[in-house]
């Protein structure tokens, strides 16, 4: 998994088709936590590789909000997505950046690691905001 999203990161010709992103989105949904955070990671390494991918991408990344699992799980996969998002933020375009926008605000209301996580991101990306203007 780690292998197949480097090489699509890498791919500049875009030789390596959709079935690779269909194998992390697998991951993602998978039962081990690991397997999913890993997903989770290899998800946001794309962000370069493929704009035309960041739609598909960026909703398996707001499943993991309403996916059930351990409440400890939960929390850190959600820390992990918070941690995509902010990569992905910069890349993509006002709809799915709304979108982004939207859903870290809503983590960011909540207690413990994933609410931190997100309301750093929110604050360096309304910092970048006012300091572009």
């Amino acid at each position: 998994m780690d292998i197949a999203s480097h090489l699509v990161a890498t791919d500049s010709k875009g030789e390596i088709d959709e079935s690779v992103l269909d194998v992390l989105i697998a991951a993602v949904a998978d039962d081990s936590m690991v397997t999913a955070a890993h997903g989770i990671d290899n998800l946001a390494r794309l962000r370069n590789a493929r704009p035309a991918w960041h739609s598909k991408i960026l909703a398996e990344l707001f499943r993991v909000e309403t996916t059930h699992r351990a409440a400890n799980c939960r929390v850190v996969l959600l820390s992990k997505v918070a941690d995509a998002l902010g990569s992905l933020l910069p890349k993509l375009s006002e709809v799915n950046r709304a979108a982004v926008i939207t859903f870290l605000n809503r983590l960011a209301m909540c207690d413990g690691r994933d609410g931190k996580k997100a309301t750093k991101i929110l604050r360096r990306q309304h910092y970048r905001s006012v300091s572009n203007v």
